[in-house]
């Protein structure tokens, strides 16, 4: 987040299954937004866990 320009959005995506941001460690540095169910494609909907994805926006 340090490199992040102030009101910029990181965009994170991860493919293990098991992997759970934690929302509280990054708390102080940016506003977490699950955007998961968004970047699915159509013919990956019935298996809509095959990654996750999240938008951290900077704190200014």
């Amino acid at each position: 987040m340090a490199r992040v320009a102030p009101g910029g959005v990181l965009l994170f995506s991860n493919n293990f299954r098991r992997f759970r941001i934690d929302a509280e460690a990054v708390g102080d540095f940016a506003r977490v937004v699950d955007v998961s169910r968004h970047t699915i494609p159509p013919d990956f909907e019935r298996n809509a866990r095959i990654h996750a994805a999240w938008e951290l926006h900077e704190l200014a």
